[in-house]
Formats: structure tokens, C-alpha cells, sequence
């Protein structure tokens, strides 16, 4: 039996030179800005490139880590390396990152993320998810703790290199204290397009999580508030072109967020936990 636990959930993402926007969709319920497995595997498709299949914050209530389904704790963002959580972690949680590196080069990538936890910080590691946009210099992607300390109030990413940066936090109740991502992919340096369709991914079991990151070459007119209609991903706030969303799946199947967006190349990663 996977013993269930609190997750907390941090996203990044980051952008290259580009000419924002913002369109319809659907949004996280409260979120306004910020609300409060083992194999690792990727997924690859094609579409055009390749394809390797300050905001607010407000605390959520969620049940204990062993009682009942995975729920969303809390969430928050910046267009920072530095993210403040709106209320301290729990112990067990799962804490994902997702981050997006803006205006430097696709080469620039996140070298290690620490938080501020009671008794030392929380181990983070990548999802192995990690898109790049060589058309505009731009990368996205997404890290994770999970078991997490209780206490931590604020979230730091190291960078490689890079001055733009866009971050996402969620943390999660529900989930299990260790092991891998379950499944993930990537499309990079994608073809202009007014719909972005983050990589679809497969859940090996349910319930789970699934994140995605979007980027797009355009900071003015790039991904829209929310996500698509019909998705059923609920989208974390917009920072300059880039998206971030969720959705907890409670049956197996395949899963990744639809964005709206200007007509610009792009990136995207999703990943799924459980």
C-alpha cells in the first residue's frame, strides 16, 4: 500500500526576448495570482519542433496527510527566483517548482532550489522535464520535494545564469513521501501557434498529479490568464508570456494543460506525480 501524504508543489518557468498578452480561460478556483513515481519516464511527440513527449497568496484548507485524496494546500508566485509561500509548509507535504528563465539562453538551467524549512532545508530535485526555445533564448522547468519539513515560508532557485525569471509554488496534500516523478515530457522550440498544447502524459496509477509550464517567445502577447475551455487543468497566474496549471486526476489517463496564446514559438513540460 503507497502511503499517502501532503504535497507541495513549486513551478518556474523563463522567457527570452519577446514581443505579453492575455486571453480567456479557465482559472483556479481563488487563485487570482497565487492560491492557497518511480520510473521518471518522458513521453515524445512532434508538433512543429521537437518534442520530447508582486503576485498574491492565499492558503487553502486540506485535510491531514492520511485522511482522504490528495488536495491543493496552497500556492503562489513570482516573477522572481525568490518565492514567499502564504503560509507555512506541513510536514509530508510535496513541495514542485516550476520555473522559467526568461531573457538569457536556452543553455541557462536551475543548478540546485533550497527553502527555509524548520531543521534545514528540503531536498529538491529535478523532474528531468526541462524545455528549451532556442528561438528566443528561453527554458522551463520543474523540480520537486517531497516528505517535506514543516515551517518553510519562503522558496530560493539557483540559476546557472539568466536576469528574468518566472516562478510558480503548489503545494499538495495526499500524496507519497518518496519516489520519482511518475511520468513527464517536453516540447521544445515549437512551431508558432495560438493554442499550446503541453505534453500529454500518462498516469500510471490514480489519484495524481500532473503539472505543466508553458512559454512563450512573446512576453506581451504570449500564454493567456487561465487555460483553454474544456481543459480541465485550473491555471496558476500568467507572468510575462509564460503559464503554469494543475489538475489532480482521480483515474488513470493521459494528462498535460492547453494554454491560449499569441501566435509565437514555444515550449512546454509537463509532469505527474503520485
Amino acid at each position: 500500500m503507497i502511503k499517502r501524504v501532503s504535497v507541495l508543489l513549486l513551478l518556474v518557468a523563463g522567457c527570452g526576448l519577446r514581443a505579453v498578452g492575455v486571453g480567456p480561460s479557465q482559472s483556479e478556483g481563488g487563485d487570482g495570482g497565487a492560491s492557497t513515481s518511480p520510473d521518471g519516464g518522458s513521453d515524445t511527440q512532434d508538433a512543429g519542433g521537437e518534442l520530447d513527449a508582486t503576485v498574491d497568496a492565499t492558503p487553502i484548507d486540506a485535510s491531514s496527510p492520511d485522511a482522504g485524496p490528495p488536495a491543493i494546500v496552497a500556492s503562489a508566485s513570482a516573477r522572481s527566483r525568490d518565492v514567499t509561500l502564504p503560509a507555512p509548509t506541513k510536514a509530508g507535504d510535496l513541495l514542485v517548482v516550476l520555473f522559467a528563465q526568461n531573457q538569457d539562453s536556452s543553455s541557462a538551467a536551475v543548478t540546485s532550489i533550497t527553502d527555509d524549512a524548520t531543521g534545514g532545508s528540503d531536498t529538491f530535485v529535478s523532474a528531468n522535464q526541462r524545455s528549451t526555445n532556442d528561438s528566443c533564448g528561453i527554458s522551463a522547468e520543474i523540480w520537486f520535494a517531497r516528505n517535506i519539513r514543516a515551517g518553510a515560508t519562503h522558496v530560493s532557485i539557483d540559476v546557472s545564469s539568466s536576469n528574468w525569471y518566472d516562478a510558480w509554488v503548489v503545494e499538495v496534500s495526499g500524496l507519497a513521501t518518496s519516489g520519482a516523478a511518475d511520468n513527464g515530457g517536453v516540447a521544445s522550440s515549437q512551431s508558432k501557434n495560438t493554442l499550446l498544447t503541453a505534453p500529454q502524459v500518462a498516469v500510471s496509477g490514480a489519484p495524481a498529479l500532473v503539472v505543466s509550464v508553458a512559454q512563450s517567445c512573446s512576453s506581451d502577447n504570449g500564454v493567456a490568464s487561465g487555460v483553454h475551455n474544456g481543459n480541465p487543468f485550473s491555471a496558476l497566474t500568467a507572468l510575462e508570456g509564460n503559464g503554469a496549471a494543475y489538475y489532480l486526476a482521480n483515474a488513470t489517463g493521459t494528462f498535460g494543460a492547453v494554454f491560449d496564446s499569441g501566435d509565437y514559438e514555444w515550449n512546454a513540460s509537463t509532469a505527474a506525480f503520485r
